[in-house]
């Protein structure tokens, strides 16, 4: 099978060993274990990388439970900014903390 190929049906064919998993565990610990400061520019990356992350696993994730996850994720207002093209500001993120 060509490495090209990794949808089926419009489902990854890789999961859990795409790139999608690889990040959702890496931010999961990420946020929720790690104590350290968050520079600016580290938390535009995260912010984009998760919503990017969200919207492919809520449409090609095979594992039904885990699409359903991101779906309802993806529907927190939080995300609009994402969704129009805008990434997180330095104001956004001083109100944050």
């Amino acid at each position: 099978m060509s490495k090209n190929i990794k949808f089926i049906e419009g489902k990854c064919l890789f999961w859990p060993d795409c790139r999608c998993y690889e990040l959702m565990l890496h931010y999961q610990w990420k946020l929720t274990e790690y104590d350290g400061p968050w520079e600016f520019e580290e938390l535009q990356t995260a912010d984009l990388m998760i919503f990017v992350m969200l919207s492919c696993v809520s449409h090609h994730c095979p594992d039904s439970r885990i699409r359903l996850y991101a779906l309802r994720q993806l529907r927190d207002p939080f995300w609009d900014r994402q969704r129009a093209g805008k990434g997180l500001t330095e104001e956004e993120t001083r109100r944050m903390q």
